[in-house]
């Protein structure tokens, strides 16, 4: 009864050494730093020159924002690749307040 019990005493403690090697080999711990894990960034956008908007990353750590580069030309903020930039637009009515205009400005004659 004795050796048995050994048997089996000694066959548990194999296959617990087993599971463990498993579960250490199927582990990437190589990339443990210590570190708190970084959340997923997103980069964020309007997509619309007709809106005063930006773009900018979910965490808000990098902002981009739409400006009138000049009166016709829209500097757009956007996704590029992920990454919050700006791209120039031409706005055929015009540029005011940071957005292309829908319709032609209205000029005041005097």
């Amino acid at each position: 009864m004795q050796k048995n019990e050994n048997s089996i005493s000694r066959k548990f403690t194999i296959s617990v050494i087993a599971i463990l090697v498993l579960i250490l080999a199927t582990n990437n711990f190589g990339e443990l730093t210590g570190q708190p894990v970084k959340p997923i960034v997103k980069c964020i956008d309007d997509s619309d020159i007709y809106k005063a908007g930006g773009a900018h990353f979910s965490d808000w750590s990098r902002v981009a924002s739409d400006s009138c580069a000049n009166t016709k030309t829209l500097k757009e903020a956007t996704c590029t690749s992920g990454v919050p930039r700006t791209e120039l637009a031409t706005c055929s009515n015009g540029c005011s307040n940071n957005a292309c205009l829908r319709t032609p400005a209205k000029r005041a004659w005097w």
